[in-house]
């Protein structure tokens, strides 16, 4: 026999929205300030780390 459903005061609220839980838990860094490239400074780093075109 299957008694009716009956609501529990005393049960635990439900878990807040993930995407809330999630940010709560996840502390962001600051953001490290990054130092002020010139044009021709990023020119040569990327003709540095992009391999020879073929």
């Amino acid at each position: 026999k299957t008694e009716p459903f009956e609501t529990d005061e005393s049960a635990a609220t439900p878990p807040p929205h993930l995407a809330y839980r999630m940010t709560a838990m996840i502390s962001i860094p600051a953001p490290v300030p990054m130092p002020a490239w010139t044009d021709s400074e990023i020119v040569r780093l990327l003709a540095i780390s992009s391999p020879p075109a073929s």
